[in-house]
């Protein structure tokens, strides 16, 4: 099954990145961000990721790319302040950081997991957002 689900994240990321080789085709690489949750993060217990696979898959379609990994397990789209302050670092603490500083021409968002999850044995927990 996580099989299936991470071929499908890899097949959404290169459908939105295709269309571009045009504009990319060219000897400098495209710097392309991958910022997100546990879905983006490297793992041993996954051969290689979305961000490592990109660059490869890329470069057969004629566009050479530099892919920066910007996962953060248990990472969602608010700071670290949201519910209670969970002592991570999350999008809105991460962005500037590791995503406008790194100055890509695209930027991969990979959230959502996290942004709706309820803690177990919370009976009216509310999501983490």
């Amino acid at each position: 099954m996580m099989k299936l689900i991470h071929s499908l994240l890899v097949r959404t990321a290169l459908s939105a990145i295709l269309p571009l080789s045009v504009v990319f085709a060219a000897a400098e690489p495209v710097k392309i961000v991958a910022f997100g949750d546990s879905t983006t993060v490297l793992r041993s217990s996954v051969r290689q990721v979305y961000s490592q696979r990109l660059p490869d898959l890329l470069k057969a379609q004629g566009i050479v790319a530099d892919v920066v990994n910007a996962g953060v397990p248990g990472s969602h789209t608010g700071s670290g302040e949201d519910h209670g302050g969970d002592g991570n670092r999350h999008a809105k603490d991460r962005f500037e950081k590791q995503v406008r500083e790194q100055k890509p021409q695209i930027v991969i968002l990979q959230f959502g997991i996290n942004d709706c999850w309820v803690d177990k044995g919370v009976l009216d927990g509310r999501s983490r957002i």
